[in-house]
C-alpha cells in the first residue's frame, strides 16, 4: 500500500468515527425525546445540551468584565465602549453608536433598557463574517432581576442588531451551525410562567438564523411552524418534565 493510500485510510477512520460518536449523541437525545413516561430534568438537559453541542461554534476570543466596572474593552481589532446614564444606555462598537432605549428583545419582547452593565464579549469569525455578542445584565441586582439576561447579538460588516433575552435558564453564550450548511444559528431560551414558580413553567428553544441584512431571524418551515422545543414542568414536581413537544431542524442528515 503507497503513502498515499495509508493517508486516505486513516482520513477515512477518523471521519467514520467522528460521524460513529455524532451519531450516538443525536440517538440518545431522539431515544431521551420519545419516551412516553415523565423524564427526569436533569437526564432531559444533559442530552439537550450534548446534542447541541455537536454544532456549537468556538470563539475566536473572550473578554470578562471581572470586576464590573470596565466600560471601555477592546476584542480583537474591535473596540467597544458602554456608556450608562439614568437617561438611558448606549454602546459603542468601533465608530457605530447606538442606545438600548425603545429595544426590545426578539425571543419575549422584554425591554432591553433594563441593562446598566456588561459581564461578557465574545468574538466569534466564521464563514467569513465577524460577529460580536454582548451578555448584559443590571448591576446590583436584586430579587427576580438577578435571575435576567440580555444578548446583543452584533454582526460586523453589516452593522445589525439582534436582541435576546434569558430568565432563569442557560445564560451561556453560544452560537450554532446546525445541518452544517455554514449558515450562523442563534437558539433563544425563553421561559414563561409564574416567576415566584407557583404555576406550571415553560422553557422554550427557537431557532433563529443570521439574515443577510445582519439580523437574526425566527426559522420556520414552509408550512410557518417555527422550529421550537417546549418543555414543561410543575410547581409541585420541578425535577420531572411532564409535558414537551419537540419540532426542531433535520441536524441529524448524513449521520
Amino acid at each position: 500500500m503507497n503513502r498515499f493510500l495509508i493517508v486516505l485510510f486513516f482520513l477515512t477512520l477518523v471521519s467514520c468515527n467522528e460521524k460513529k460518536s455524532k451519531s450516538s449523541v443525536v440517538k440518545k437525545f431522539i431515544a431521551i425525546k420519545k419516551q412516553e413516561k415523565v423524564i427526569d430534568t436533569t437526564q432531559y438537559f444533559e442530552e439537550l445540551n450534548s446534542y447541541f453541542d455537536l454544532y456549537k461554534l468556538t470563539p475566536s476570543i473572550v473578554v470578562n468584565n471581572v470586576n464590573n466596572d470596565d466600560v471601555l474593552a477592546e476584542i480583537g481589532n474591535h473596540k467597544i465602549k458602554w456608556i450608562d446614564s439614568d437617561e438611558e444606555t448606549k454602546i459603542k462598537i468601533d465608530d457605530d453608536l447606538f442606545s438600548f432605549k425603545n429595544v426590545k428583545a426578539l425571543n419575549d419582547e422584554a425591554k432591553v433598557d433594563f441593562v446598566n452593565n456588561w459581564d461578557q464579549i465574545q468574538l466569534y469569525k466564521y464563514n467569513g463574517k465577524e460577529i460580536i455578542i454582548v451578555r448584559m445584565s443590571f448591576f446590583p441586582c436584586n430579587g427576580l432581576g438577578c435571575s435576567a439576561d440580555y444578548f446583543l447579538v452584533y454582526d460586523v460588516l453589516s452593522k445589525g442588531k439582534s436582541y435576546f433575552e434569558t430568565f432563569r435558564t442557560n445564560r451561556e453564550i453560544e452560537l450554532f451551525d446546525f445541518d452544517n450548511d455554514d449558515k450562523i444559528d442563534y437558539v433563544s431560551k425563553t421561559y414563561k410562567g409564574d416567576y415566584n414558580s407557583e404555576t406550571p413553567i415553560e422553557s422554550i428553544y427557537e431557532l433563529y438564523s443570521l439574515e443577510k441584512d445582519g439580523k437574526f431571524k425566527l426559522q420556520k418551515d414552509k408550512k410557518g411552524l417555527a422550529y421550537q422545543i417546549k418543555i414543561t414542568t410543575f410547581p409541585e414536581k420541578l425535577n420531572k418534565i411532564d409535558e414537551y413537544s419537540e419540532y426542531w431542524i433535520n441536524s441529524t442528515k448524513g449521520y
